[in-house]
C-alpha cells in the first residue's frame, strides 16, 4: 500500500497545553466568522446548519487527532465546550 504525502504544515502540533485558554482567545472569530460562514454555506447548499457545522466539526477533529491530539482530549474538550452559543447565529443555537 502506498503511503499518503505528508499532510501541509498545519501549525496545530503548535497549541498550548491549555486548549481552554487558546479558545477564549478566539471566540469573537468563532461567532463573528467562523459561525456565521458554517450558516451561509449551508444555506447556499440547501443543507441544514448542523449538517454543515458536524462535517466541519468531524474533519477538525479528524485533523487534531492526526496532529497528535489524543482522542480522549477531544472528547473531553466536547464535554466541557466553555463557549456559550446565545451569541451565534440562530441556526446553531
Amino acid at each position: 500500500m502506498k503511503k499518503a504525502a505528508p499532510a501541509k504544515e498545519s501549525g496545530l502540533q503548535n497549541m498550548p497545553a491549555d486548549y481552554s485558554q487558546s479558545n477564549n482567545a478566539h471566540v469573537q472569530f468563532i461567532q463573528n466568522e467562523l459561525l456565521p460562514s458554517i450558516t451561509r454555506h449551508a444555506r447556499n447548499q440547501g443543507d441544514e446548519p448542523t449538517l454543515v457545522a458536524l462535517a466541519v466539526f468531524l474533519s477538525l477533529s479528524s485533523a487534531l487527532e492526526n496532529n497528535g491530539m489524543p482522542r480522549s482530549v477531544l472528547a473531553e474538550l466536547v464535554a466541557t465546550s466553555p463557549i456559550e452559543t446565545h451569541c451565534a447565529p440562530e441556526a446553531l443555537q
